[in-house]
């Protein structure tokens, strides 16, 4: 609960249980397995972003009390009931370098990281590797307070005071990349104009009042908590354990990394926002504050280079996954339009007429596509 990342997986747990799953939650918040007996006595399942290597997990896996862990990777028996939600932290630090690579020509690439556990270390490893594709080289600085520099920022200073500039340096979480900037200002560097600082979790009160604002990805945070509570909802079922690798939501653009975001930035942003959520319901708003950007923004430069409006992108998408659905499965009008973000079935059968000049079940019926 004490980072965004945590308040976002409790929300998909959350969003999970809102489904219709009469499930009777204890939320444990001190971040270890020193809950009072009696819960675990009558647990379940239980969903856990700490670690299994204690001795009241023991004893929960020997009971054979279903575990569904979050960004938590360990090696477990074999008999243990034990479920793996995992953001996919490599893929994070790739999208993130590539994202850079694409505002400029940088001619050094830093990555600072901070304690060396798994995610920092995945998305270290994505950025470095998705930079060496391309011919580039990354330096890596350990932010390591030593007892005559509590907070290392002096270290760190220098440190961005040698890269070869412009640089562009990717911290492995937020809070960790506004000591970053705070650094630079230490050193005397101008961000972005010599330095370009970008962070991960997208945490929007740090992000947003950072000065200046920090660009950052946001990885699936509350995908993770939502697939942690499906994956104990399978245990509970009596189904195997899995683990499963959740992609990164989407890349906030503020001014760390740029003055003003490009108008092809901002346009292929929101083609991929509207790409992986449209069928959620989201509107006009929800895309440009996904972004990062003004509603009035968004609208222009869609309606210049997409010669549309971001609302009918918006309802095209969703189109383009009716179809789909009619072509490939078995579910009924009225699950398509709620799987596809519609108001109403009597509503999507009317558009569906008239975009295409058939019915759905005409559509659905044809021999070809």
């Amino acid at each position: 609960m004490a980072s965004c990342a945590g308040r976002r997986h409790l929300a998909g747990i959350c969003r999970y249980i809102a489904r219709g799953h009469n499930w009777d939650i204890h939320l444990h918040r001190r971040g270890y397995w020193d809950f009072p007996p009696e819960m675990l006595a009558d647990a379940d399942g239980i969903i856990t972003s700490t670690s299994i290597d204690g001795e009241t997990p023991r004893r929960a896996i020997a009971r054979r009390i279903p575990i569904s862990t979050i960004d938590m990777f360990e090696p477990v028996g074999k008999t243990a009931r034990v479920s793996r939600a995992l953001s996919n932290d490599r893929q994070v630090g790739k999208a993130m370098a590539e994202h850079v690579l694409s505002f400029g020509n940088f001619r050094s690439f830093g990555f600072v990281l901070e304690n060396e556990c798994r995610w920092e270390k995945e998305r270290r490893d994505g950025f470095i590797r998705a930079l060496k594709a391309r011919r580039k080289s990354a330096l890596v600085f350990k932010n390591q307070p030593t007892p005559d520099r509590a907070d290392g920022a002096r270290d760190l200073s220098e440190w961005l005071r040698a890269l070869e500039k412009p640089a562009v340096v990717m911290a492995s979480y937020d809070e960790l990349a506004v000591k970053v900037i705070a650094a630079a200002r230490q050193a005397k560097l101008s961000v972005p104009k010599d330095l370009a600082v970008v962070g991960t979790d997208d945490d929007e009160i740090l992000c947003n009042y950072t000065n200046p604002p920090l660009t950052s990805i946001r990885p699936g945070h509350e995908a993770c908590g939502y697939a942690a509570a499906e994956e104990l909802d399978r245990l509970m079922r009596g189904k195997p354990a899995r683990t499963r690798h959740i992609p990164f939501e989407t890349i906030t653009d503020r001014k760390s990394l740029a003055h003003s975001i490009p108008a092809a930035h901002i346009l292929q942003a929101a083609k991929d926002f509207i790409d992986r959520h449209a069928c959620e319901g989201i509107g006009v708003d929800d895309v440009a504050r996904a972004l990062g950007v003004s509603r009035r923004l968004l609208s222009l430069r869609y309606a210049e280079y997409e010669g549309k409006s971001v609302h009918a992108a918006l309802v095209d998408r969703r189109l383009q996954e009716v179809m789909r659905q009619l072509r490939k499965t078995h579910a009924s009008i009225s699950e398509i339009t709620a799987a596809c973000g519609f108001p109403s079935p009597n509503f999507l059968k009317r558009l569906f007429k008239q975009r295409t000049g058939k019915t759905m079940r005409e559509w659905r019926s044809r021999d070809t596509p």
